[in-house]
């Protein structure tokens, strides 16, 4: 691994029968970048190859190759949830956080923390759709009551998925939103092309 970490890892990740990865694993523990990339090549040729080691990987991710954490979270079904959701936590990994507590079925929680730590109205309701919750755009819609610049972003995009009056009425009288006038005018043409399509 020293010499030609990636050859090795090609032999190892090949030759599982002869070198299990039990053995692999215990001798890379003192090694924890070399560790991830051996699991993280083994998890690539087969996702079921090291499942009793998922749970490790959870962080090994995290903390070696971040970009790969989500897509390894929505594909693997062998970590403990509740304790991936701690290695997230501790790291302030907010998008895995909502992604495992929709996975939790915690989606109210995960709701309120997309839009208090992360602020992306777009992400919500892509989160939103991805639980099929009609609850939860109730929810989306009470939380933006409190923040005019989310209620802004999510008259731009809500109007494909909620009737947006039934946003508009909730505004509370006297808030200043930018761009409303843009945006009524926008979910108005939405609208009308969604009557004549």
């Amino acid at each position: 691994m020293n010499y030609d970490e990636e050859k090795a890892v090609q032999l190892l990740v090949n030759n599982i029968d002869r070198i299990p990865i039990e053995q692999v694993v215990q001798q890379l523990t003192v090694e924890p970048k070399k560790l991830h990339q051996y699991l993280h090549s083994l998890f690539v040729k087969d996702p079921h190859a090291g499942k009793d080691f998922h749970e490790l990987q959870v962080t090994l991710y995290a903390d070696y190759d971040y970009k790969l954490l989500q897509p390894f979270l929505r594909q693997s079904n062998y970590y403990p949830l509740e304790k991936a959701y701690k290695a997230c936590e501790e790291r302030n990994l907010f998008p895995e956080m909502v992604f495992i507590m929709g996975r939790m079925g915690n989606t109210k929680q995960g709701l309120r923390l997309l839009i208090e730590k992360i602020g992306d109205v777009k992400q919500a309701i892509d989160f939103i759709e991805s639980q099929n919750d009609e609850d939860l755009w109730e929810d989306l819609i009470d939380y933006s009551m409190k923040n005019p610049k989310f209620v802004s972003s999510l008259l731009e995009h809500i109007g494909a998925y909620v009737d947006p009056i039934r946003l508009i009425k909730r505004i509370p009288e006297g808030m200043e939103i930018i761009g409303l006038r843009d945006r009524i005018v926008k979910i108005i043409s939405d609208y009308n092309l969604q009557v004549f399509v």
